[in-house]
């Protein structure tokens, strides 16, 4: 990565509604010292449920205040009801991807929310997927629409917040009762100039205060998210690598049936070290027929003795019931024949249909590797949401092999 145009990054994370934009757009502002006349909009300001931000969105902003730059970075809201978790999840990872390092992860959530929806619950899950061990203690509480009057200690705002997100390496929580940019610009820019000044020194200064104190922590390098991607990427290789492997095990696997009963010959015990006939005998009555003790010595399954058939064929004219070859066909006992060409190809046979097996099974075993070193980069990622994703796709390729394979491993992950 080249070198990063700024000194401090800070990514917002955070419900649909809970006040990201408004926040950023108040930070960077004030980075600026704008007064009111020249307050900008930096992060669009979604109403109700929806999301404004679609898309990561990065503003670099100097502070007239420090001299610094800060990189704050805008993300959709989670738990929109209009969006899609595992989509906004996969444009988030994407964009840590691309940072040098993280100063700091600013959750934002909304006090005024007394209930906690089934929606929130899977939005949150969302937001700890998100958040590697190196980064877990890299997280500011910020409570947005909080009133004063509430008076809360900063311990009983920390206990709020993390039992509704279950956040529990939090240890800062920083809280804010107004935020101007959640109404409209024209509005802001109609405020008098003193009680602006006002309101930012009586409201805000303590904000910014513990904000910027945070932001200042140690850069957390972004290393983690980089090999997760990568490792993300190397399973799916491994997916196809096992669907290659299976597949080829599946067709010598269908052509075993036809080998079974001559490979049961090759590996009688009556069977000497020389490979060869050693021996034969002619049973007469023609008392050998196709079932499943003596079928094995059919000569189309053999396939070794046809001279010798031929000769003995005129003797018998008496026809098998259940395959319709001439009883000179079975004369010829388990225990008394064998044939190098037949032994070296059936064990040669055997012997890969075996290495096959063990390769596809290898390959699974690596998939599973893979995963699980997924899971200890990230841990609360949802790697059923990962499989399942890979199984949509497969049935949009109408790939059955492929959804068998993932849905064993979603199996033995679990």
């Amino acid at each position: 990565m080249s070198e990063p145009e700024y000194d401090y990054c800070i990514l917002f994370l955070g419900l649909t509604g809970s006040g990201k934009s408004s926040v950023i757009n108040l930070i960077a502002n004030y980075f600026e010292d704008n007064d009111p006349k020249n307050v900008r909009e930096y992060a669009t300001i979604g109403f109700e449920r929806n999301s404004e931000t679609s898309n990561v969105r990065k503003y670099i902003v100097r502070s007239k205040h420090d001299n610094k730059k800060y990189l704050l970075i805008d993300t959709p809201g989670l738990a929109d009801t209009g969006g899609n978790d595992l989509m906004i999840r996969k444009k988030i990872l994407e964009s840590i991807c691309e940072l040098n390092f993280i100063n700091a992860i600013v959750c934002v959530y909304n006090y005024s929310q007394n209930r906690v929806q089934p929606s929130h619950k899977k939005g949150i899950e969302s937001i700890i997927s998100l958040i590697s061990d190196d980064l877990k203690y890299s997280i500011l509480a910020l409570l947005t629409h909080y009133k004063q009057n509430y008076k809360a200690s900063d311990d009983e705002l920390l206990q709020y917040f993390i039992e509704r997100t279950k956040l529990k390496s939090v240890k800062q929580v920083i809280s804010i009762e107004n935020l101007p940019f959640s109404r409209p610009l024209d509005e802001i820019r109609n405020v008098n100039k003193n009680k602006w000044q006002e309101f930012m020194r009586n409201n805000i200064s303590n904000f910014f205060a513990g904000f910027i104190n945070f932001a200042h922590k140690e850069r957390i390098e972004t290393t983690p998210y980089l090999q997760f991607e990568n490792t993300k990427n190397e399973v799916k290789l491994n997916i196809f690598k096992m669907e290659e492997k299976v597949k080829n095990c599946l067709t010598f696997q269908g052509n075993r049936s036809s080998l079974t009963y001559a490979y049961a010959l090759i590996k009688h015990p009556a069977r000497k070290d020389n490979n060869f006939i050693c021996s034969y005998e002619i049973d007469r009555n023609c008392t050998y027929k196709c079932n499943s003790q003596t079928h094995g010595n059919c000569r189309l399954n053999v396939g070794m003795f046809s001279r010798f058939f031929i000769r003995v064929r005129t003797m018998f004219n008496s026809v098998c019931d259940v395959c319709g070859h001439s009883y000179a066909n079975h004369i010829i006992t388990k225990k008394l024949y064998q044939h190098v060409e037949i032994s070296s190809k059936i064990i040669n046979y055997m012997s890969s249909l075996d290495e096959i097996k063990r390769d596809a099974a290898s390959a699974e075993n690596e998939c599973l590797d893979s995963l699980r070193k997924m899971k200890g980069l990230l841990p609360g990622f949802p790697f059923s949401d990962f499989l399942n994703e890979l199984i949509i796709e497969a049935r949009r390729d109408m790939n059955e092999d492929r959804i068998k394979l993932l849905e064993n491993l979603r199996r033995r992950l679990n």
